[in-house]
Parts: C-alpha cells; sequence; structure tokens
C-alpha cells in the first residue's frame, strides 16, 4: 500500500481525476482509506511514522477525491503530531472533518467510503488545538451542531463517539465568544451536559462541568470580579485624604493622581477547575498569587 501511495503515475492521475470509476482513482483511494484506518493499530502507526509516508501523503493534498485528500491530510497530520500548528491548510482540513461527520453520522453503520465517524472525532481531537482548525469549526454553521450530536445522540458510542465529541466541544469552547453562544444555544446539548454534572459520570464529568461552567458561570465570575475590583479602588480612594497626608502639594510640583497608576481591569490568568481537582489548583493559585507577578480570577467558592 506504501508503494502504491509512492507511485509517481498514480498521483499524477489521482490530482487530475475524479470520481471512482477512474481506476487509478479507485485504487488510491481504496489504499489510502485502509491505510488511515489501520493506523488505529498502534504498532502500524509507529511503523508509518518510521518509514516517513508523511512526504507521499503530502503530494496527494491536491487529489479531486475528497476521500483521498480527507485522508492524506489526516495522516500527515497525525503522524507528525508534534508539528500540530504547522498543519497545512487547516482550515480546509477542518472543512473536510465536518464533511466526514454530517455523511456519517446518519448512516446506519456511520462510515461514508470506507471512512468512520469513531476514527474521523479521534484523529480530529488530536488537531483541535490548532487555532485555524478551531476556528473553523467555529465559523461553519454545522461544525458545533454535529459534534454536539454526536455528544448527545444516545444511540451513539459513549467511549468512542461520545466522549471526544464532548473533549472537542470543550476545546472548542475557549475560542471565539461566538463558539460559547453557540453551545448555550443547543438545548439537547446543554440537557446533557447538565445530567452528566448532576450524575458526576465518571468518564465525563469533569469537561462536563467545564462546559457548563463556561457557558453559564465564567461571565458571572468576571462580573463579580470586576465589580469588586471597582469597589476596592472605590474604598482606597475614599480612605486616601491629600490634606491629611504629610506631603502636600505644590504648585509647579508634579502630583501623584492614584488614577494615573490604576492597573488594568483584565487579569493575566483565569483558573477555572473541577472539584475533583479542587486542592490543587487551591496551591497553584497560592504559589502564583505569593511571586505578585499576576492578577489572577479565582473563585475560591467555586
Amino acid at each position: 500500500m506504501i508503494e502504491i501511495l509512492k507511485d509517481k503515475s498514480l498521483i499524477e492521475h489521482v490530482n487530475k481525476n475524479v470520481g471512482l470509476f477512474h481506476p487509478d482513482v479507485a485504487l488510491m483511494s481504496y489504499s489510502i482509506t485502509l491505510l488511515y484506518n489501520l493506523t488505529f493499530e498502534k504498532k502500524i502507526f509507529y511503523d508509518l511514522k518510521d518509514r516517513n509516508v508523511i512526504n507521499s501523503c503530502k503530494k496527494l493534498y491536491k487529489a479531486q477525491d475528497a476521500t483521498i485528500q480527507f485522508a492524506a491530510r489526516t495522516l500527515a497530520a497525525i503522524l507528525n503530531q508534534e508539528d500540530i500548528d504547522e498543519i497545512d491548510s487547516p482550515s480546509k482540513m477542518a472543512r473536510s472533518y465536518v464533511y466526514f461527520i454530517e455523511n456519517t453520522i446518519d448512516d446506519v453503520t456511520l462510515t461514508y467510503h470506507g471512512i468512520k465517524l469513531d476514527g474521523v472525532l479521534t484523529n480530529l481531537e488530536a488537531i483541535v488545538q490548532n487555532d485555524e482548525v478551531k476556528d473553523e469549526i467555529i465559523n461553519d454553521d454545522d461544525g458545533i451542531p454535529l459534534l454536539a450530536r454526536c455528544a448527545y445522540e444516545p444511540n451513539l458510542d459513549v467511549e468512542t463517539i461520545q466522549c471526544p465529541a464532548l473533549r472537542i466541544i470543550d476545546a472548542v469552547s475557549f475560542g471565539q465568544d461566538a463558539a460559547l453562544q453557540q453551545i448555550k444555544e443547543i438545548d439537547s446539548l446543554m440537557e446533557h451536559v447538565k445530567d452528566l454534572c448532576r450524575k458526576n459520570d465518571k468518564d465525563q464529568g469533569i469537561v462536563a462541568n467545564r462546559i457548563l461552567w463556561k457557558t453559564e458561570e465564567e461571565s458571572k465570575f468576571i462580573s463579580k470580579q470586576e465589580q469588586l475590583k471597582k469597589q476596592i479602588k472605590r474604598e482606597i480612594k475614599k480612605k486616601f485624604d491629600e490634606k491629611k497626608a504629610i506631603y502636600q502639594y505644590i504648585t509647579g510640583d508634579h502630583h501623584f493622581d492614584l488614577a494615573d497608576h490604576e492597573r488594568s481591569e483584565k487579569f493575566d490568568l483565569m483558573i477555572s477547575y473541577h472539584q475533583d481537582d479542587k486542592d490543587i489548583c487551591f496551591k497553584i493559585y497560592n504559589r502564583l498569587i505569593a511571586s505578585d507577578a499576576y492578577r489572577i480570577a479565582f473563585d475560591k467558592d467555586n
């Protein structure tokens, strides 16, 4: 199969022709799809890394067939995970993932052209930390809604489909504000997330709590912190009486204005946590504030 991927004449024909009716396209499509599916076996995965299959895959980026291009880009990305931020055309890649989720989720076999839904989600989770991939999923009208269906539809396998889908949703929730708004507007997803939180689900509870906090509590917490800082500033200004100060203002001298030295309203860091991680997060928080180098948003009451 690797030799087929390297065949120059096949690559040339695949990049010019579309449709499985063409024998070269069919041969390449079946070969690379099989190779793609075999990478879920760890032994084969590491063997492919050692054989430097990435360069062969890159030559198929211009393939006219959607399946060949998807498999080629995915193989190149997952076999080179340490350079996840260097993915070629991440937006195009993200769109292909949305395309395959859309075409597999309603199929009785959860498969489309040999590509399985669980595999699509597994590999998407591996590359979703790429900012452009994340943004494309958020900006695609079907991106988050399709992932939401993967997360909450009861007929789908929990471990191989629901769990990775929820983790991907969690990852994109740290992107644009639009992501949180989309997540909040999907009632079935939010009901599922709240149900997982109530049950304290051992597999998905932590992720569900994090999503719930970001969608419903984060803005309240930030607002609360901002109000607290404003209140503290008002109290400081109220207590400071320049007339009673030892130093008196002299015309022409420099006038110290407290407002000139106010710190920014923004935080350097915000820590959110699940109750199971409370102790370790307290230690991290205390260590950071001890340095007096960071402004940290941290809700001790959670």
